[in-house]
């Protein structure tokens, strides 16, 4: 297996990596994401959005990296070219409106917005709502892409692995070292 192991792309390296190391990961970047928000940027100060929007992102690049190299490896397996350029526009919009998000949110934060209260947080929640609708999407993409290659039918508790990844990485395992290391 390690010989085949250095000839993978990024995305089959990235599943490749040992339940642990991902989980562990991603606690490592929460954890530095609220002591950049605590410490460098602190509540009251005039960076405070900033750092809000750096959190996040610093949060959401695990969020997607996981789930979007699960879609890619399964998807090359099973799509069609075009197949998988549709699947992976959610999670390029994801991405994009979760940078657009941050960026709201730290002018809001800031009180740098002439509208009222009311209009800004009215347009972070419909922000909030095409993200969350286009993560679930991506998510959903990439449950048909795993089982259309494992050739069984989808699940919600497939969904429910790949969507709280840090966990379901553990359960997902074996499929996972199945996709990437068979034909």
């Amino acid at each position: 297996m390690l010989a085949q192991a250095q000839n993978l792309r990024w995305t089959e390296r990235v599943l490749s990596l040992a339940p642990w190391a991902v989980s562990s990961t991603f606690i490592a970047t929460v954890a530095v994401a609220a002591a950049l928000v605590e410490f460098a940027f602190p509540l009251g100060s005039a960076l405070f959005p900033f750092g809000i929007a750096i959190s996040w992102l610093v949060c959401g690049a695990p969020m997607l990296t996981w789930p979007y190299a699960l879609f890619d490896v399964a998807a090359g397996k099973t799509f069609t070219p075009s197949q998988h350029r549709h699947g992976r526009r959610y999670f390029v919009a994801t991405a994009v409106l979760g940078l657009a998000w941050c960026g709201l949110a730290s002018f809001i934060t800031s009180g740098a917005l002439p509208y009222s209260m009311v209009a800004q947080f009215g347009a972070l929640a419909l922000l909030s709502l095409v993200v969350g609708v286009n993560l679930l999407r991506a998510v959903g993409v990439t449950v048909h892409a795993l089982h259309a290659s494992e050739g069984t039918e989808a699940t919600i508790g497939t969904f429910m692995q790949i969507f709280y990844f840090p966990l379901g990485i553990w359960f997902l395992r074996s499929r996972v070292e199945r996709l990437i290391f068979q034909p």
